[in-house]
């Protein structure tokens, strides 16, 4: 039997963010689970992942990130928000929440796209004993698969500044790119995806600071049909980690289906396929 129930945990500054948690009925002492979710998608996507983890006996703690789903302000023009802040602010303080609530218990990660670039930047990151990134790449645009490159090269040069600058946001459930986005958030993403080592090459991202500290056991997982998270892709986000990092690639044919992509991993359909040995990898011991 699962139990979920949604709360606010408070960001390092304090910023009130929306939270679902996951946990066994009856288990007791079992792993904590953070997942990080990725770029504009709330958490309500990782759901089902989060409740297969839980009737494994983990805790499993969701939450949106500021100014996504439900930790968006009344109104998104003019909120000041940075991609940073995600990392620095809200990532860090759902774990600060985690070994406050949960002492004693075994802290592991699970984070998808951004989230798994989270983990390399954000602070508290050696309190991580295991690490699983999805899709988790270095977001520099010509690292793209395809035709995806030019397309998301247009998109950041012209398209979404166009119509994101008058209005103070980026309407992306209007573009097809999914939540909406601060301002803030995304022209600092769109800078990292047009340097070519990503956020590597930010000599303000203090944030760097922390890459010697993540010592937790990682695990980063690619998809061969994944236009964004490339192989190269992954090697340039993992280049810069001092930790030890397996690498794992995942084709729709290991699984009897035509695609899986970026975002389908974490589709409850694959919830016998590929979810039972990611698991077992997560929850190991």
């Amino acid at each position: 039997m699962i139990r979920d129930f949604t709360r606010t945990i408070a960001a390092r500054d304090g910023y009130p963010l929306a939270a679902t948690i996951f946990e066994p009925e009856f288990a007791q002492g079992g792993p904590i689970v953070v997942l990080n979710s990725a770029t504009a998608v709330p958490r309500k996507i990782y759901g089902p992942f989060a409740k297969a983890l839980a009737a494994r006996g983990a805790t499993v703690l969701t939450y949106d990130y500021r100014g996504i789903g439900d930790s968006r302000p009344a109104r998104l023009r003019g909120f000041r928000a940075r991609m940073r802040d995600w990392a620095a602010l809200d990532a860090a303080g759902l774990v600060d929440h985690a070994v406050a609530h949960y002492p004693n218990r075994r802290l592991l990660g699970v984070g998808h796209s951004f989230g798994g670039q989270v983990f390399g930047i954000m602070p508290g990151n050696e309190r991580f004993d295991r690490v699983l990134m999805i899709a988790a790449q270095a977001g520099y645009w010509r690292l793209l698969a395809g035709g995806e490159k030019w397309r998301v090269y247009v998109i950041l040069k012209a398209i979404v500044p166009a119509v994101a600058l008058p209005v103070g946001f980026v309407p992306g459930k209007r573009l097809g790119l999914g939540e909406d986005l601060p301002l803030g958030v995304f022209l600092e993403w769109r800078r990292w995806c047009l340097s070519p080592r990503y956020y590597y090459d930010d000599s303000s991202l203090d944030l760097l600071a922390n890459l010697p500290t993540l010592r937790a056991t990682a695990l980063a997982v690619g998809l061969s049909d994944d236009a964004w998270a490339t192989p190269s892709a992954i090697d340039l986000l993992v280049s810069k980690l001092t930790n030890s990092v397996e690498r794992r690639t995942i084709t729709p044919a290991d699984i009897g289906v035509r695609e899986i992509g970026h975002f389908g991993f974490f589709r409850a359909e694959h919830q016998k396929t590929l979810w039972p040995d990611m698991t077992d990898w997560l929850l190991a011991t």
